[in-house]
């Protein structure tokens, strides 16, 4: 896929093993995604400086991770009321969010869809702004 799409940012997810960063690599992969925070793979990615963003539950994992100067994309938990709260505590060691948009498709009277979506992009926007104040690039 990098090869046929060069502009593309093509990454691997689920790395495991040195061997899966190293196959990953080989076949275009910019960055790698693991599951956990395991300090093998991440210290063999970082010597090869392949960008890694191994899962953080944990405040040990996350304090291993800042020593380590990873950056973080936090996907859990995110919404339109605790978003700056991310924002103003993790800058600049945030590179991305995942917020999950909830629109019910049986949505109670007097809900407007349309509105609850018009405001999760607005969380993307403001996201976006956040970083670019920041002299910061951001492509969602």
């Amino acid at each position: 896929m990098a090869e046929q799409f060069p502009d593309m940012l093509v990454g691997a997810g689920t790395v495991l093993t040195k061997e899966q960063v190293d196959a990953a690599a080989a076949a275009g992969a910019k960055f790698i995604v693991s599951p956990g925070f395991d300090p093998e793979i991440v210290d063999y990615c970082l010597k090869k400086e392949i960008p890694v963003y191994p899962g953080c539950v944990s405040p040990s994992e996350v304090a291993q991770a800042v020593k380590r100067g990873l950056k973080f994309m936090p996907t859990g938990g995110i919404n339109a009321k605790n978003l700056e709260e991310y924002l103003s505590c993790f800058y600049p060691k945030i590179i991305g969010v995942n917020i999950h948009i909830h629109i019910q498709k049986n949505a109670p009277r007097g809900c407007d869809k349309s509105r609850e979506l018009s405001d999760s992009f607005c969380i993307l926007e403001s996201f976006q702004l956040f970083h670019q104040n920041q002299h910061v690039t951001i492509k969602m």
